[in-house]
């Protein structure tokens, strides 16, 4: 018995789960111990509650196994808005026609009326514009922000191919078709061109970066591969209607990149990590 006020009893201490089990996992077995042999391990409640090492341990991996599906949850969660980037960026970069107008140029030419000669040297022009807008823009983008250029891009581009859907349409102009096209292949040039793959190492945390790149890269081929294959058929039915399309789709991606990319300039992966709510 205990007597007198300053010999109290503190309450016990409760254990939660994951502490109990790395208490649990630290103790020695019973079944090393000289004597131990053919001992039934301890009961408590005349019988109806044994002891048992293997539940305890079965309760331990639940907890363990629901901590992993969790923080699986989460991560799924957190990269969702990078997944999300990837693919769009890697889908306009498409959607923007380039590939489809640089494969099939010379006959963008001869269908505006130009001869074979005009239409190669036209060719070996838009290549040239394309190769100098692109050393401009790895001047412009640590300076100007991936964000802002690919908006520069979105509204130049957008302007071009509507100007030469109009040239197929209306069959008219067909002088103004070299210069819309080489403005058209500088604005793309120095916005998505030279954007797509600096912006698509910069989204995605490093464990799952490779991943993410492989992703966004897939998109932009995948696409690239779909377009293409459909452009000449679609352009000899329709005439103009491609470039439009086209146009429309920089036009949606104005609003994408205005309202749901952030800007990656001068910010660090660790910043753009946080901004992004990856942990």
């Amino acid at each position: 018995m205990t007597s007198g006020a300053g010999n109290s009893v503190s309450p016990p201490h409760r254990l939660s789960s994951s502490s109990f089990c790395s208490w649990n996992s630290s103790q020695p077995s019973l079944a090393g111990h000289k004597g131990s042999v053919g001992r039934s391990p301890p009961r408590f409640g005349n019988d109806r509650l044994p002891l048992s090492r293997h539940r305890i341990a079965g309760n331990c991996a639940i907890d363990r196994s629901g901590e992993v599906a969790g923080f699986r949850a989460r991560l799924r969660a957190q990269i969702s808005l990078s997944d999300f980037l990837a693919i769009t960026i890697g889908m306009f970069n498409q959607l923007s026609g380039i590939n489809a107008i640089l494969y099939y140029l010379n006959d963008i030419f001869s269908a505006a009326g130009f001869s074979k000669v005009s239409g190669e040297l036209q060719t070996v022009a838009v290549g040239c514009m394309n190769l100098a807008a692109t050393l401009f823009a790895m001047t412009l983008i640590d300076k100007i922000g991936r964000k802002t250029l690919l908006l520069i891009g979105s509204v130049g581009t957008a302007i071009c191919l509507a100007g030469i859907s109009a040239i197929f349409f209306l069959n008219r102009h067909q002088d103004h078709l070299l210069w819309l096209l080489l403005v058209y292949i500088g604005f793309f040039a120095i916005s998505q061109g030279a954007v797509i793959w600096v912006y698509l190492s910069e989204v995605f945390p490093t464990r799952v970066r490779a991943k993410g790149q492989s992703l966004g890269s897939s998109t932009h081929w995948i696409m690239n591969a779909l377009i293409s294959g459909a452009f000449p058929l679609w352009a000899n039915s329709s005439g103009g209607f491609p470039f439009l399309f086209f146009a429309a789709m920089m036009a949606l991606q104005f609003v994408v990149v205005l309202y749901l990319y952030p800007e990656t300039k001068q910010i660090t992966l660790e910043q753009l990590q946080t901004r992004l709510g990856i942990e």
